[in-house]
């Protein structure tokens, strides 16, 4: 899961303007919590919203992830998760929301619409019309 958390830290982190202070935590299995905020630990409204969407389409499926303001997060001090040796020379792909839909819109003819939804348990939906 620390693999999960360290790619999802940074899809957002790169991706969502304004972000200066992030850190996760694992809820369990296939549950993170993310916290994100500004200088001072807030986010707006915005700021989560912009941050749900790029979750959405980079974060590996079956994982299911909470985004809260960085100033809720009980470890304040942390910043970016660092993922331990073993794994960074681990070659581990995870797919995401986006390298589904590339595979299914490249591998089915006339594929007008993709969506997939995590539900409980790390159960996938598909629906393809």
């Amino acid at each position: 899961m620390s693999l999960y958390r360290y790619q999802i830290e940074r899809a957002v982190f790169f991706r969502v303007p304004g972000i200066k202070k992030i850190n996760s935590i694992e809820n369990g299995l296939g549950r993170i919590t993310l916290f994100i905020g500004d200088e001072n630990g807030n986010a707006t409204k915005e700021i989560i919203d912009l941050a749900r969407q790029v979750v959405e389409k980079n974060r590996p499926l079956g994982i299911q992830v909470i985004i809260e303001p960085f100033c809720n997060s009980p470890f304040p001090n942390k910043g970016l998760y660092e993922l331990p040796e073993h794994i960074r020379r681990a070659h581990i792909f995870s797919a995401t929301h986006s390298d589904i839909e590339f595979l299914v819109k490249s591998c089915i003819p006339n594929c007008v619409y993709f969506d997939l939804i995590t539900v409980s348990g790390g159960v996938i939906h598909v629906y393809i019309v």
